[in-house]
């Protein structure tokens, strides 16, 4: 079975994302699994509530998803758990559209095998 992984941030982010990322999965008959990457010494609380939006958007697929907490640097967390999870994909929203969005999802892009695709902002306007 493929699996998916949404590496995210925040909840803002994830809201917009989860539904999107769920259809995704759902066309590929995937595995979902999603990664809250946080600072070091920050609240997991928000982390949760990001988390919770893809566990709800699941439910509402009727399928389950997988949910881990890193905390670290974004981009090495993200490479690194990809590798090292077997994953076949990752999808990445950049939903802000923001020149940070774009060095993220490039440097990801830029520093695994692993194919990445960029959910565009636009998509959610």
């Amino acid at each position: 079975m493929t699996r998916i992984l949404i590496p995210t941030t925040g909840p803002s982010a994830a809201a917009e994302t989860a539904d999107y990322a769920l259809q995704i999965a759902e066309s590929l008959d995937a595995h979902l699994i999603v990664l809250h990457v946080m600072r070091p010494g920050h609240n997991r609380e928000a982390g949760e509530l990001t988390l919770s939006y893809f566990v709800e958007a699941a439910e509402n697929y009727g399928t389950e998803v997988e949910t881990h907490f890193a905390e670290g640097v974004l981009l090495d967390q993200i490479v690194d758990f990809a590798e090292n999870n077997g994953v076949d994909l990752i999808v990445m929203g950049a939903s802000q559209g923001t020149i940070v969005d774009k060095w993220i999802s490039s440097d990801v892009r830029d520093n695994t095998s692993i194919p990445v695709l960029v959910i565009p902002y636009q998509i959610f306007d």
